[in-house]
């Protein structure tokens, strides 16, 4: 159990739709409430700050090397014969 008043579920899931997805905290509020969960964007900011260091620090040893071996380049920014 929690200090918080939210299921740790709930507080897991916006912190982790703030850092993993980099979107804005009003984009996360929105996100939980269609969800169904109401939230303002301080509660939001603040289950970041106290939460937020752990979660990433695991997201990060999840996602490390594992980038492709593939670039890909869009096509306007090619140079062909001078043009």
């Amino acid at each position: 159990m929690n200090y918080i008043e939210y299921p740790t579920e709930i507080v897991m899931l916006a912190v982790h739709y703030y850092y993993h997805f980099k979107v804005s905290l009003d984009d996360v509020v929105e996100l939980m409430l269609m969800r169904g969960v109401s939230l303002s964007h301080q509660t939001v900011q603040n289950w970041a700050q106290t939460f937020g260091v752990e979660l990433g620090l695991k997201l990060r040893k999840t996602r490390y090397k594992q980038s492709g071996d593939k670039w890909h380049v869009d096509a306007t920014y090619l140079r062909a014969e001078g043009r």
